[in-house]
Order: C-alpha cells, then sequence, then structure tokens
C-alpha cells in the first residue's frame, strides 16, 4: 500500500502569519497550488468576522493591519473555492 504525505497532498493547506503576536502588521502567508479562489477570513472570540483578505493562485503574502481590532486571540481561516481548508490563530497586543 502507499501513503501520502501532507507535502504531497494537493488538499493540504499550510496557513500562517507572522509576527504572531504583533501590535502593527503582521504578514499572513499560504500557497495556492491550483487555479482557485482563496479568502482570508478574520474572526473574534464571538464569531464576528472582522476581515477578509483575498488571495490568489500561487504564494500567497498578504499584510493585515488590525488598527481597528482591540487587542485580543483572533481566529483566522483560509478559504479556498469556498471551503474551509485551514484554520490558525493570531494575537494583536
Amino acid at each position: 500500500s502507499s501513503s501520502v504525505s501532507d507535502a504531497d497532498d494537493p488538499d493540504h493547506y499550510v496557513l500562517r502569519n507572522h509576527p504572531n503576536p504583533f501590535s502593527e502588521q503582521t504578514t499572513v502567508s499560504f500557497d495556492i497550488a491550483r487555479d482557485e479562489t482563496a479568502t482570508i477570513d478574520v474572526f473574534n472570540t464571538l464569531g464576528e468576522k472582522v476581515a477578509s483578505l483575498n488571495g490568489t493562485p500561487g504564494k500567497n503574502t498578504l499584510n493585515f493591519n488590525p488598527s481597528d481590532l482591540d487587542s485580543g486571540i483572533y481566529i483566522y481561516s483560509l478559504k479556498v473555492d469556498s471551503e474551509v481548508k485551514a484554520v490558525s490563530k493570531m494575537i494583536v497586543n
């Protein structure tokens, strides 16, 4: 039998932001291998969407400036073709 590692799986998406925690700006990075529509949605701890960023096919590095957000923990998701593929958290100081 054969197995497929995460790196070889076309449906495996790595989502990260740096720096984290941050106060003024962070960079969200992810790769989209195929010709797909990608969106990053940012949610507060109440589950309310507070921001959205649009990605493009290929390697993405999107700057996020939370100037209107309070300090705290936020959850962000990578949605590819309207389906959530990865979720992570960011901390705003």
